[in-house]
């Protein structure tokens, strides 16, 4: 047995993710392909394995049939593509600066072939950006551009690291946002809208997610008895906050980005003929993707 560890805590939350993009990546129809994915997924093992053998993290079954492992993997699946595709178009129009703010086990740096003269810094815990590290030695991975990961806790001050590293606030910068707004009350999605903005060049872009409206314990309508299922659901309502209380474009527009992309992961599972999860088909909570451009004053 290995001595790498995966992370716990809200850490765990990422190996949910990667294991997620593993799924959508063995499909015969797959929106994309993440390699690393089941890699970082299998845990504290040697090397990557069948996906019946991972760890089962909460939700996850190896045949995929419960009802919130369907929402997990399709909420994942959908937003994934939304973010790749707004991250390769900036870098084509010439951002060569991307920032993943709780990155998490992304492996972005490594998937989508970006230009060598690319900077991509990766902004998480500790103990998270160190499992990653090691896995990433353990499997001789190689980014096809700079990766500069940095330990920091967004919960404090994380520009003074950010600056330190080598960050250059006067450059177009992709800001990279994904699977972190939800955990902030309205006040700290703010700041932390300011926070970029105070670091962003006109041209830069924030890519980001937020459900409508703060989800709830009796959001979870796909009925599961199973006790890890449930207590995934239940770990997640935990952690959630209200993210922001404002629509898209007002909550962009109030730190001077204009809206320039937006849609919906419900939107996006219709568009590539998936079935929609219970849990997104309510007519009362939405869970926006949008894309926000810096604008000079």
């Amino acid at each position: 047995m290995s001595d790498i560890k995966p992370p716990s805590g809200i850490g765990w939350t990422a190996l949910l993710t990667a294991y997620c993009r593993s799924v959508e990546s063995e499909r015969p129809d797959r929106l994309f392909s993440d390699p690393l994915g089941a890699v970082f997924a299998s845990g504290a093992t040697e090397t990557s394995t069948p996906d019946a053998e991972r760890p089962r993290l909460g939700p996850a079954n190896g045949d995929h049939t419960t009802g919130m492992w369907h929402f997990y993997c399709t909420y994942i699946a959908m937003r994934t593509p939304f973010y790749d595709q707004r991250l390769t178009h900036a870098v084509a129009s010439g951002c060569r600066q991307v920032v993943l703010l709780a990155a998490g086990l992304d492996s972005r740096a490594y998937r989508l072939d970006l230009p060598d003269d690319t900077t991509v810094f990766e902004l998480d815990q500790d103990a998270v950006l160190d499992y990653k590290q090691r896995v990433l030695d353990r499997e001789q991975a190689q980014a096809s551009c700079r990766r500069v990961p940095i330990a920091v806790d967004l919960r404090e001050e994380w520009t003074g690291p950010l600056l330190a590293a080598g960050f250059d606030p006067k450059k177009a910068t992709v800001w990279i946002v994904e699977g972190l707004l939800m955990y902030l009350s309205d006040s700290d999605c703010s700041q932390l809208s300011k926070t970029v903005g105070s670091l962003s060049a006109p041209g830069s872009r924030l890519v980001t997610e937020y459900y409508s409206r703060q989800p709830r314990v009796e959001d979870m309508r796909s009925g599961s008895k199973d006790e890890q299922e449930q207590a995934s659901w239940a770990l997640a309502m935990e952690q959630f906050d209200t993210g922001p209380t404002s629509s898209p474009a007002t909550w962009l527009a109030d730190h001077r980005w204009e809206l320039t992309g937006l849609t919906h992961v419900a939107a996006e599972t219709h568009r590539w003929n998936r079935p929609l999860p219970a849990e997104l088909d309510q007519s009362d909570i939405v869970l926006w993707l949008l894309e926000g451009e810096f604008k000079a004053t």
